[in-house]
């Protein structure tokens, strides 16, 4: 059980690290660039839809971060209105990133047809 939990918060960070990257480079142009930059074609990409995209990331950042803590036993027990109220604020990020993230990939993908597909069928669902 320990080991899942490690695995959890391990990919909880990788996601926070991403999304604040990407809320960076989006809040500030150019902070990140570098000439030998492997993202420089998506920080272009995503920086044509700012607004849409900010909305999608950081509610998904709380979504990240309060997703986990619902399955925490002692959480629970020994604060469940602490556990409602995560429950009800991670409940309203993932509408947020959920409707974002449709809206996004109904627009310019990265992905193309393949991408609008797998988005429309599993984010649906």
């Amino acid at each position: 059980m320990r080991l899942l939990w490690i695995a959890v918060i391990f990919l909880a960070f990788i996601g926070l690290a991403v999304a604040t990257r990407r809320a960076i480079v989006l809040l500030k142009p150019g902070a990140m660039s570098s000439p030998r930059n492997p993202a420089a074609g998506l920080d272009t990409h995503f920086s044509g839809e700012r607004t849409l995209v900010l909305t999608h990331i950081l509610p998904a950042m709380l979504f990240m971060l309060l997703g986990p803590l619902q399955f925490v036993r002692g959480l629970r027990g020994r604060y469940p209105q602490v556990h409602r109220w995560s429950g009800r604020i991670f409940l309203a990020a993932s509408a947020v990133v959920g409707v974002s993230g449709l809206k996004l990939a109904f627009g310019k993908t990265v992905g193309g047809l393949d991408e609008k597909a797998a988005i429309a069928l599993f984010g649906t669902f």
